[in-house]
């Protein structure tokens, strides 16, 4: 009877162990989930935002430069 107590003690701190990681496991996906993505994502976002802004920038630079070069030529 002594073993079997034993081996239940055992098998019971392995499981509360193993609860305790899945916890901090899932703390650690509620984590990414709620906040660290959802950051990232805006950040992205902003990037994203900001790099087409300057492409419409330069572009317009572009077509000011190409026809002040035609207008240019037609002198």
């Amino acid at each position: 009877a002594a073993v079997h107590l034993a081996e239940l003690a055992a098998v019971e701190m392995a499981l509360y162990r193993l609860i305790s990681e899945q916890r901090k496991a899932q703390k650690r996906v509620n984590a990414l989930k709620y906040n660290i993505i959802p950051s990232y994502k805006k950040v992205i976002k902003q990037i994203a935002e900001a790099l087409e802004e300057e492409e419409r920038g330069t572009l317009f630079q572009i077509k000011r430069l190409r026809d002040a070069n035609q207008a240019n030529a037609a002198r």
